[in-house]
């Protein structure tokens, strides 16, 4: 059997940041406790590590949910409507705001043109939390399908753009799809760490199997899945079905909210069950909240 990376993996720069900010938070002088107001990243084995360190995770988020905080509050690499962002304010919160780059050149973009008249069409997935931080005025619409499409009011002209962890296929067909129904203003904005996993995937040499590491939560992840027909999408080494092991060639590939060292233990196993496979798989992994957390 043969155990190959599909590179690049682990951590874009924007969870590297993330996840630096609350670590940070943690060693520093930042008051205490630590909240993160909605997932800091979509891994769950990260979410038990900071929960390990003392961060409370609010999942699921209301604004309501900071009424009776207090410490400091960090707001995910997803991004955050500026209301939440100022109530947390007002509640004499300290702040600290993690979003990513990319998401927050979105965000300036779509404030730019409807300061220019323009309505919004943005393609993202309903009730994702990069999506949702998105919709600061009633003329952004979120559409997710065709079906979405069908249904908005024609308007003389639309600016068009997209949550950053989408699958690019499907993306291009709805792009697609809008060029040729609607008048717009198109602006991809797939991040590169998205974009370049997906490529390296679509163009990777035949595997008879592809372990996408990742979480179920994870668009990122799950669009990646959909880049191979061979792919299966774990979470951890734990996820493993020895049923699948008897081939050749496997390719592991993993999402850019996938803590580096859960990628290298799938691996580390793999290697060992292509000497012995007479080992079992793992009940659940073994590493340690310092290894979770490395960003190397």
């Amino acid at each position: 059997m043969e155990i190959k990376y599909i590179n690049p993996n682990g951590y874009c720069s924007g969870v590297v940041k993330a996840v630096r900010i609350v670590v940070n938070a943690i060693n520093s002088d930042a008051p205490k406790p630590i909240h993160v107001y909605g997932m800091l990243i979509h891994n769950k084995m990260l979410i038990g590590a900071l929960t390990e360190l003392g961060v409370n995770t609010i999942v699921n988020p209301k604004l309501s949910d900071l009424d009776n905080l207090t410490g400091t509050v960090i707001f995910t690499a997803h991004g955050v409507l500026d209301t939440v962002k100022q109530y947390a304010i007002d509640k004499n919160l300290h702040v600290i705001d993690s979003s990513c780059k990319d998401v927050v050149k979105i965000h300036n973009i779509i404030k730019k043109k409807l300061t220019q008249g323009f309505e919004i069409i943005f393609v993202g997935k309903k009730n994702h939390p990069e999506a949702n931080a998105v919709l600061f005025d009633k003329k952004i619409h979120l559409v997710e399908t065709i079906d979405d499409l069908e249904r908005l009011k024609k308007k003389p002209k639309y600016f068009v753009t997209n949550q950053t962890t989408l699958n690019i296929e499907e993306l291009k067909n709805i792009f697609d799809y809008i060029t040729n129904n609607f008048n717009s203003e198109i602006n991809e904005e797939i991040c590169s760490a998205t974009r370049l996993r997906q490529l390296a995937l679509k163009n990777a040499e035949l595997f008879d199997l592809v372990y996408i590491v990742g979480d179920q939560l994870s668009n990122n992840a799950n669009s990646l899945t959909k880049m191979h027909k061979k792919a299966i999408l774990i979470e951890s080494v734990a996820d493993i079905d020895e049923k699948d092991l008897s081939v050749k060639k496997i390719g592991i590939a993993a999402s850019a909210s996938t803590p580096k060292k859960i990628t290298e233990e799938v691996y580390n196993f793999l290697l060992e069950y292509k000497n012995n496979n007479e080992i079992d798989v793992p009940k659940k992994s073994n590493l340690t909240k310092k290894e979770i957390l490395s960003l190397k």
